[in-house]
């Protein structure tokens, strides 16, 4: 325990870092040249950023996001419940450019990683802790979103880095407050407010995480059986269809699918295994489970944006990991608790030159 207390910063010690805010500004600034060399290479993965340009073009023009690209007439409100998208609005009537998303997008993530690295360093010390939050602002899951173009998660990785950073610091109110604006950024994610709202009242004996998981749990109810009905074309959340947990009762086996493992892996290298030890890992499991229970096997695996919301959780929860265990009364945990934080530093190094980031290092391919 005496180790841990050295490497912390205790309430008064200081002036605010400038350390987190340079690691944003990193993580920006890497992420808006590699959008910038894809833009120049004219790559399109989907048609994603099209249509949320479309979206964003109508709500600067104050009107409802109508985006012909999913059909004539369609409200992009049908399709996924996002109102917080309208903060795109004001922005894009300034800049009217799709490029314009990508740039969010990458700030975005930028105040994720500085808003986690101030919470690893309160808690690991400046080194460590910087270090800490540039292996999270580098993540595989964050480099795999900003490769796939823009997409609404872009806003829920920020309110989750800093929901969970106000946890691990015991602001419990700024926890509740971060997270419950995630609920207008994607449907699903009312179910992992519902379950960070279920540790939040375990871990601060606060009726705050009860309130946080009726919150979360009626949004998703509110927007998946009655919004987005009404809005889609078909009268229907155009996505349950996908979902069969019956049929995993029927084949379990189809839970063994290698790209799911390759995610778990990845994840738990990510939390340097200790995330585990963490009851916030339990925050992971609401988009593990829609994800792994659906027919889509392009949900299965680490790429596109369907990792990056679990990034700021896994990396959230190592961090909670490392505290928990440099109180055990086991020495080899306490032991192991002073270097874990190093497991998602190294993997970060090992896993760099297969990650999007590393075309970097060859701008020519990046542009062919």
């Amino acid at each position: 325990m005496r180790g841990f207390r050295v490497g912390m910063f205790r309430p008064g010690m200081g002036r605010p870092t400038l350390l987190p805010v340079a690691v944003g500004l990193m993580t920006t600034t890497l992420y808006t040249v590699f959008s910038a060399l894809q833009w120049r290479s004219f790559a399109a993965p989907s048609w994603d950023l099209g249509i949320f340009t479309q979206l964003a073009g109508q709500y600067a023009a104050l009107e409802a996001p109508i985006v012909t690209i999913k059909g004539e007439g369609f409200n992009l409100l049908g399709d996924h419940f996002h109102p917080l998208l309208m903060l795109l609005g004001p922005i894009f009537a300034i800049f009217p450019h799709a490029f314009t998303l990508l740039v969010v997008q990458n700030a975005l993530f930028g105040v994720a990683a500085a808003a986690l690295t101030c919470g690893a360093i309160r808690l690991l010390g400046p080194a460590t802790g910087t270090l800490f939050g540039l292996a999270f602002g580098l993540s595989w899951g964050l480099q795999g979103a900003v490769e796939a173009q823009f997409h609404e998660i872009a806003f829920a990785v920020p309110l989750l880095a800093l929901s969970l950073t106000a946890f691990l610091l015991r602001k419990w109110m700024a926890c509740l407050l971060w997270a419950m604006p995630l609920v207008f950024v994607k449907e699903d994610l009312g179910l992992t407010v519902a379950a960070l709202g279920i540790v939040l009242a375990v871990r601060s004996r606060h009726p705050l995480g009860v309130w946080l998981g009726v919150w979360g749990i009626g949004w998703f109810a509110l927007a998946s059986l009655v919004i987005l009905p009404l809005l889609n074309p078909n009268g229907a959340w155009a996505y349950s269809s996908s979902i069969d947990p019956l049929s995993i009762l029927n084949d379990p086996a189809a839970l063994l699918q290698p790209q799911k493992g390759v995610t778990l892996l990845l994840l738990l290298v990510a939390g340097g295994v200790i995330a585990v030890r963490s009851p916030l890992a339990l925050v992971l499991l609401p988009t593990l489970a829609w994800r792994f229970l659906s027919d889509n096997s392009g949900y299965w695996g680490p790429t596109w944006q369907y990792s990056a919301v679990l990034m700021p959780i896994v990396f959230a929860a190592a961090l909670d990991g490392i505290v928990l265990v440099r109180a055990s009364r086991r020495g080899w945990l306490r032991g192991y608790g002073r270097r874990a934080a190093f497991v998602p530093i190294v993997a970060g190094l090992v896993l760099a030159t297969t990650l999007p980031l590393f075309k970097l290092t060859n701008i020519s391919a990046l542009l062919t």
